[in-house]
Parts: structure tokens; sequence; C-alpha cells
């Protein structure tokens, strides 16, 4: 079987196309064909197979090669189209083959048509192949085209994007070549000092500085094109207002060969932070001298836990003069507190509790302590900067504590020399009461006048003294004689204090009121004397409408403050010195009293670690004001 070989024939004649089938069999072929004989028929042909040769007769009835020529370049199919013809002359064989066709034979000449054929098909394959390389190359050089685009646009964008960021930097950047010529500026730079990247350009350091701050910044850059490494300089520049201080990062710039052709610098302005740390220098000097002039003792230390987070120990961190003064202790840092004082944790584990709870709350603690192993008391102070860290300051307190021991001892002295005294001038001035009472029962009016009025003048004496007494024996057993504090509910002691009062409050058409009052660890007992003797006064000392008396309390920090308000007369800026003083009145003729009151409300409020004050205006009323510690229940 031959070889396929697909052949469109133009051509009228039946005979002739068996002639060319015919030889082609002959010469190898196994030839599929159509015959053609109109345009219509070869454009069809054309569109719709695929065909390796055209065979065409030179003319025709109703077609001709030529326009069957025209046919085929009009598709764009490149097809070998060889005329076989039976008489064609050779200038009409000349016309055909400047037309388009390959090659023509005569009919009587077959013997050419397969060599003719074969060498087309060659040379068509040729040509095919060329232009499949040509495309081939052309769309390689297309595609290249395109990614050249691509890249240039992108390292454009990329130089655009760069040149923001230069440009947009807050720091200076710079670029100078090796002989120190400047090759670019950023935006920062132009506008620091007022000079255009392009006036610049060409110009050194020596044209935009001193020579002596040239010289410095010269100087740097040739260290840097000699390291061939980034290198660190602090720079001093001038500007508009001042010196200012630049630290510049400055690096080589290689060309292909590997040489540095410039120096690029990136300069940030450190002025503020360079005040800054000169600032904070000079402030750690003088807190360093603080430190160690001052006359607390200071401790910075680290605390030390278990593995249940119990505090076990503390390592001194850092301490002052003082400390070493107070304590004794000397060359602590860095070691423990149970290394230089052995079985401090067993003898004061309250220590350990409070130093432990600051360093890990932060909550500020403050407490007294007899630290027998140094002979001395203490008065600390502990916050925490830190967490497991805190700061002890402290002072020592033994004479106070000392002064306050002689002075309880004293008071306590004269609190029993007091009640002695007090009970006993009783049992005389009961005496002396008993029968100045019965003188004047039986002698009134049975002896002249200046008798009867000297008899009255003696019983009132008595009947005042004896209340003194009985006064000074409630206050010298104030310190004495006090419960327990306890939880104590003020509304209930000034709902006491009320029924007490009641027929003073009706008496004299009082209106006693209170904002909500708080729960406080007090002497209840002594807590209603106080709100007895404040309210009762607020009474006694009244004006000619009716008094009006109002109890508040508010919270601050740790304590409560405590008023008691009215409407009353007022106390004179006078006497306001001495008003908690004993025997102390201010209205002695016209009101009833010993002035012992106000001495006993110092003294209650003080047992409770408490103040006491007065605010007043006379003739508007007085505000009496004192205080309780905000304690823990327990």
């Amino acid at each position: 079987m031959g070889t396929l070989l697909r052949v469109l024939i133009i051509e009228d004649s039946e005979d002739d196309v068996l002639l060319v089938v015919r030889e082609l069999r002959r010469g190898g072929y196994d030839p599929v064909f159509e015959r053609v004989d109109t345009a219509e028929a070869m454009s069809e042909a054309l569109e719709k197979k695929t065909w390796d040769v055209i065979i065409s007769d030179y003319v025709m009835p109703q077609f001709s090669s030529l326009e069957a020529l025209r046919l085929l370049q009009k598709s764009g199919l490149d097809l070998p189209f060889i005329i076989v013809s039976g008489k064609i002359g050779e200038d009409t064989a000349v016309e055909a083959m400047k037309a388009g066709a390959n090659d023509y034979i005569m009919k009587d000449n077959l013997a050419r048509l397969v060599p003719a054929i074969e060498r087309e098909m060659r040379e068509a394959e040729v040509r095919r192949e060329k232009k499949r390389a040509d495309e081939k190359l052309r769309r390689a050089y297309d595609e290249l085209e395109i990614r050249v685009q691509e890249r240039t646009e992108e390292l454009a964008k990329a130089n655009e994007a760069l040149q923001a960021i230069i440009n947009n930097s807050t720091a200076v950047i710079y670029v100078k070549d090796t002989q120190g010529r400047y090759i670019m500026v950023n935006r920062r730079y132009e506008n620091l000092l007022h000079i255009k990247s392009e006036q610049i350009k060409g110009k050194t350091d020596y044209d935009i500085f001193p020579k002596e701050m040239a010289d410095a910044v010269r100087a740097n850059d040739q260290k840097v094109l000699q390291a061939r490494v980034p290198l660190e300089f602090d720079e001093v520049i001038q500007q508009d207002d001042g010196l200012h201080t630049y630290i510049a990062i400055k690096f080589p710039l290689y060309d292909p060969a590997g040489i540095p052709y410039a120096v690029c610098g990136i300069s940030t302005d450190i002025t503020e932070r360079k005040r800054t740390e000169q600032a904070l220098l000079e402030s750690e000097q003088r807190y360093r001298s603080l430190f160690e002039n001052m006359l607390h003792g200071f401790a910075y230390c680290k605390m030390l836990f278990d593995d249940r987070g119990r505090p076990v120990d503390f390592i001194y961190l850092n301490v002052n003069s003082a400390f070493e003064r107070l304590t004794g202790l000397k060359n602590v840092v860095g070691k423990k507190v149970t290394e230089i004082i052995p079985g401090i944790k067993e003898s004061y584990p309250e220590l350990f509790e409070i130093y432990g709870r600051v360093a890990l709350t932060g909550r500020p603690e403050k407490f007294e302590i007899d630290f027998k192993p140094l002979g001395i008391w203490l008065s600390i102070s502990v916050y925490s900067t830190q967490r497991e860290h805190f700061v002890a300051v402290f002072d020592n307190i033994t004479e106070r504590k000392l002064a306050e021991e002689e002075l309880r001892r004293s008071n306590a002295e004269l609190e029993q020399f007091a009640y002695i005294a007090a009970h006993d001038l009783q049992e005389p001035l009961r005496m002396i009461s008993i029968f100045t009472q019965l003188l004047a029962k039986r002698y009134k009016g049975r002896l002249d006048k200046d008798a009867d009025e000297f008899i009255t003048y003696a019983v009132d004496g008595a009947r005042h003294m004896q209340q003194m007494i009985e006064d000074l024996l409630k206050y010298s057993r104030i310190g004495t004689s006090g419960r327990q504090l306890e939880p104590s509910n003020l509304e209930d002691i000034f709902d006491q204090t009320v029924a007490n009062l009641k027929a003073a409050i009706e008496e004299n058409n009082a209106e006693v009121a209170h904002d909500p009052l708080p729960t406080v660890m007090a002497d209840a007992s002594q807590m209603v004397e106080l709100f007895q003797n404040l309210i009762d006064n607020a009474i006694k000392f009244r004006r000619e409408e009716p008094p009006q008396v109002h109890v508040s309390a508010r919270r601050e920090g740790n304590e409560w403050v405590l008023s008691v308000r009215d409407n009353g007369i007022g106390i004179s800026p006078e006497f306001m010195g001495s008003l908690f003083q004993l025997f102390q009145r201010e209205h002695v003729a016209k009101y009833p009293g010993t002035g012992v009151g106000l001495a006993i409300c110092r003294r209650i409020v003080e047992r409770h670690r408490g103040r006491i004050w007065a605010e007043s205006e006379v003739g508007k009323g007085s505000t009496f004001y004192f205080t309780i510690p905000v304690r823990k229940f327990v």
C-alpha cells in the first residue's frame, strides 16, 4: 500500500483526472483526491478538508488556474500548486509561475509529476518549519518584550516607592562620592538645611557647614571607606535653632566591580534623647546624693518564695548609708537576710509575711516592730516597684518608743493619782454637801438674808464640786476601764444616745438626725459617751430657735471621718485653742457644766487612735469632727 497523499485536483476532464491519479499510484502514493472545476467548489474544499498538494489544469470552461491561485493565496494556506496542462506556451507558464504556481507539467510528460510534487512538498515543509520557527521566535520576542516591560514597570514602581520612603523618612538620608561630593539628599535634608537636592549635587560639607564641623563629618566618611563596613557615629550639625546631635549610620556603596564609589548616610536627630539622657544623669546623681544622705534607712530587696508560694527569705539588692548607720549592718548587698541574721524568720514570721504580701500585691503597708536582734524599734514603710521585689524605708524610733512608754507610765500614774485624789475627795465632799444642805433646810429664813445667801452658795458649790469630781473620775477611767474594741454599729450607738437624751431633746424641741453610719472597731460604751457629750452640747449651747443636730460619716483613705453639726451659738475663735482641755468653759455663767466633757471626748477618740477637732462660726453653729481608723473585723 502506497503513501497517503491528499490531492485537490482542479480539472474539468474526468479522464485527465484518472491519468493524474494513475501516475501518482505508479509513483508509490495512495492518493485521496477530490475534483473541482469552479471557484465555489474549490473554496468549500479548502475550508472543509486538509490537502497536501493542489494539481490544476491551466484553463477550464468555468475556472482557471490563475483564479485558483488567487483563492489559495486568499485562504492563507501554504500548499504546493502544480499546473498540469495539455497545451501551454512558455509565456503563459512564466505568467503562472509569477502568479504563484510552483511548477507546470505537460500532460504528455506526467513522469515529472511525482518528482515535482515531492520537491514542492519538501520545500513547503521547509517553509512551514521556517514559519513555525519565525512564529516561535516572534512569540518569544513578544514575551520577552512583555517581561522587560513588566520588569521595567516594577523597577519604576520600586524606585518610586523607595524614593517616597526616602523622601518621607524622618531621618536625614544622603549619598556622597568618595571625594565627599553630594550625589543625592532626601527631602528631610532639604527642609532642615534649606537647600534643594539639585543645588547640593557636586558640593561638599565644606560648602555647607563650618570647617570644624565639616572636618569631623569628612573624617567619619573616610573611616567608612577604609573599613568597608557600616559604622555608627554621633555628629553635631548646625541648624537654624542651634546645634543638633545626630546618630549617623554610614555604609559604603559598591560598583559592579566591588569597589566603593560612594558613602550613604542615614542620620537621626537624637538631640532630645541626649537632653533626656543628660537630665536623667543629673536626676540620677541627685537621687544618688539624696539616697546616700537621706536620714531614713533604705533597702531594696528581692523576695524569695518556696514551691508553695510562701515567703522564705529575701536578698538585699541595694541599701543606703543610713541603713548601715541605723542597723549597724555592713556589706549586706547580695546576701540573704537569713545569712546576716540567723533565726530571723523563726523569730519574726510576720515580717516575712508583710514583705511577701507587698512584693506580690504591690499594695504598700506600714508597721512598727521591736527588732530585738538589733536592740531597736523600727517604723517601716514598705512598697513594691516590681513583682517579687520590695522597698523598705525605715527609721529608728527607739527613743520615741521609750518616750511613749515613759509617757504611758506617767499618764497611768497621773490617772491613778487623779482617780485616788477624786475618790478620796468624794467622802469629805459628801459630808460637806450633806451638812450644807441640812443647814439650808433647817436654818433658811431663821438667819439674816446674807446668811441664807452664803448657805445657798455653799450648797451650789458643793454640788458643782461633786459633779466635777465625778467627771474627773470618768476622765481618769477612760484609759483603764475601757472595754476591748469590737465591731460596733454606730447607728445602734446613735439610737442609744438619742434614747439617753430623750428628755433634753423633747424639752428643747430639738431635731436630731443622721446619715447612714458605718460599723467600726470601737468600745461601744465609750462611743455612746462620745456621741452623748457632743449632741448634748449641741442642744445645750442653743440659740432661740429649736436646735438642729445632724450626724454624718464619710470614708477618707484608711479612716472614717464623722461629724456632729449644730445650729447653735458657735464658739469664739480665741477659745478654739483650749477647747478640749480640762475645765475650760467659754460661757461659765450662762450655761451649766464642768468643762470636762470635751476633754473626755478627746481621750475617747485618742484611745481609738483617732483625731478630734472643731470648726465654728459665732452665731451660726459648730461642727465637731473626729476620726476612727478603718480596721479589719477579726
